[in-house]
């Protein structure tokens, strides 16, 4: 059982495929549901899991809530969660905040003198708050003071992050 927030991504269908590719070869069956950044939606189906035969889940979450909390603890299969760290399940994820840091600072390398950065709501830990303090910790590391008008937050697909750069036009920033 594979829960993801938001099927639409090239991303999203990478990880579908490998999952899928190895669950194949170990005789599993995938059954995907898309909760499209619904979190409502995302507790049903872990509800509906929980209540039905299932052998695991591997769930792809951006914010988590006190619902997700509440049903995640009642799970009855394994869970690993990808994408997030969630204290108490097993997880699978990037270092968003070293990832950031080191794209900012390629471009400070590269010449860069006014940085700009669009990123996601806070509330994800990960690709927002994370990222957005990997940003920030290498500006502060190099010296370079933030314009408050290069930090964009978008919702989380490529046309929202063209649409704010274009809407707030950076001020001579590599974005």
């Amino acid at each position: 059982m594979f829960i993801r927030t938001k099927i639409s991504s090239e991303s999203c269908a990478r990880e579908v495929e490998g999952i899928s590719r190895v669950l194949n070869e170990k005789r599993y069956q995938i059954l995907l549901v898309n909760s499209a950044n619904n979190h409502q939606k995302e507790v049903e189906y872990l509800d509906l899991f929980r209540n039905n035969r299932v052998d695991g889940v591997i769930f792809l979450a951006t914010i988590f809530t006190p619902r997700h909390e509440a049903i995640l603890k009642k799970m009855r299969v394994p869970v690993v969660i990808v994408g997030q760290e969630y204290k108490g399940f097993c997880c699978v994820c990037h270092d968003d905040f070293s990832a950031a840091y080191a794209i900012t600072e390629l471009m400070i390398k590269k010449g860069g003198k006014n940085p700009g950065f669009i990123g996601v709501t806070e509330s994800d830990k990960a690709a927002g708050l994370a990222r957005k303090k990997g940003f920030l910790k290498a500006l502060h590391d190099y010296r370079i003071e933030i314009q408050k008008n290069n930090m964009i937050t978008a919702d989380f697909t490529m046309d929202s992050g063209v649409t704010e750069k274009r809407k707030y036009h950076f001020q001579n920033a590599y974005a």
